[in-house]
């Protein structure tokens, strides 16, 4: 199994973002919107653990700091 590390909500998409040590699946992006019916939107494979996430409602960014080859801030946006 895996750890989560950290979690962020966008309360208003009905989004959880979870911050893991899983290989090849360290950012997993969960549709909340309907409780009874949790689903995996999306995930990224990160270069090495992600540690902490936090969400920007106002910009729509996600923000997630990484453990790969020292201390490192990956910033998502939607595309």
């Amino acid at each position: 199994g895996s750890d989560v590390r950290d979690i962020a909500v966008d309360g208003t998409e009905g989004v959880l973002f979870l911050a893991t040590d899983e290989n090849s699946a360290e950012l997993q992006i969960i549709d909340i919107s309907t409780p009874a019916e949790l689903s995996q939107i999306g995930l990224y494979d990160a270069p090495g653990d992600i540690n902490g996430v936090w969400y920007d409602g106002e910009r729509d960014y996600l923000y997630a700091v990484g453990d790969a080859n020292g201390e490192e801030l990956m910033i998502f946006a939607p595309e």
